[in-house]
């Protein structure tokens, strides 16, 4: 998916060269799916869940997903709802 940039010449997604596209919901629940069938902890073993992600999604490495991961189990749950534990 590209589209023209202010220079003319079309955009691959990325911001700034920086960074790749992001993660959608799909595929993040997807990820999910295959870290908890696989419950990867060698690299081994996160290189499955890469090949089994790539089936339907476009490719990343086992680390970028190792990394995903571990980025979402580290993030701090809302706690505005008094209601909720």
């Amino acid at each position: 998916m590209t589209s023209p940039s202010s220079t003319g010449t079309p955009s691959t997604g990325k911001q700034n060269g920086r960074r790749g596209s992001g993660f959608s919901e799909t595929e993040l629940s997807e990820l999910f799916v295959h870290i908890g069938s696989v419950l990867p902890i060698t690299s081994h073993d996160w290189e499955n869940v890469c090949t089994l992600l790539a089936e339907n999604f476009s490719s990343r490495t086992p680390e970028a997903l190792r990394r995903k991961f571990n980025f979402l189990v580290r993030q701090k749950r809302n706690t505005d709802d008094p209601r909720c534990p």
